[in-house]
C-alpha cells in the first residue's frame, strides 16, 4: 500500500538532483550504450512516477515536485530513443520497463513507507525477480534480431511471379 506523500525540502532536492543527473549522462556520453540508456531511461521513467509522491498541496516543494514529473518523463523519452538509435528495441525496452517499475517499487518499499499486503510479500518477489530476469534474457537474446536481413523481417510468404501483384487483388496476397 502507498505510503504518505512527501513534501519535503529534501524530497524536492533530490528528485531534481535526479533529473540534472540524467541529463547529464545523456549530454556527456558517459552511458552511450543501448542497455546503459535503456536503464536511465527507465530510471527517468520512475523518478517521474516518484515525483508524484511529492506533490500533495500547493506549497513551493510540491509544485517544484510536480514540475518534475514532465522534466523527468521528457528526460526518459529522450534517453530511451537514443537507446533505441544506438542498438535494438528489445535490449532497450526490456530494460526500460524493467526499471520503471523495479526502482519505484524499490524506493517506496525502502525510503517512502510503503508496504505489501501481509502474505503477498512472496509474490512481490517472485514478480520483481521475473521481470529482473526478463529484461535480462530480453538483452542476451537480442541478438537474433541483428541476423535479420535489411530492411526488417523475412517475407512470411513467397511473392511469386510479378512481386505478389495479383490482378484485382490487394498487392502480397493471393486471390
Amino acid at each position: 500500500f502507498a505510503g504518505e506523500t512527501r513534501h519535503s525540502e529534501l524530497f524536492t532536492l533530490s528528485l531534481w538532483l535526479g533529473a540534472i543527473l540524467l541529463t547529464f549522462a545523456g549530454m556527456t556520453g558517459w552511458v552511450d550504450t543501448t542497455a546503459g540508456l535503456g536503464a536511465l531511461a527507465g530510471f527517468g521513467y520512475a523518478g517521474s512516477a516518484i515525483a508524484v509522491r511529492g506533490v500533495a498541496d500547493l506549497s513551493s516543494t510540491s509544485v517544484l515536485s510536480a514540475l518534475a514529473v514532465p522534466v523527468y518523463g521528457s528526460v526518459a523519452f529522450w534517453l530511451y530513443s537514443m537507446a533505441m538509435d544506438r542498438g535494438d528495441v528489445a535490449t532497450a525496452s526490456g530494460l526500460v520497463i524493467v526499471g520503471q517499475t523495479l526502482v519505484p517499487a524499490v524506493v517506496g518499499l525502502t525510503v517512502l513507507g510503503d508496504t505489501v499486503a501481509s502474505g503477498r510479500e512472496w509474490a512481490v518477489a517472485v514478480g520483481l525477480v521475473l521481470a529482473a530476469g526478463s529484461a535480462v534474457a530480453l538483452g542476451r537474446n537480442s541478438n537474433a534480431l541483428e541476423e535479420l536481413p535489411p530492411g526488417g523481417a523475412a517475407p512470411l510468404v513467397d511473392p511469386g511471379p510479378g512481386g505478389g501483384r495479383e490482378p484485382g487483388g490487394v498487392e502480397g496476397f493471393a486471390g
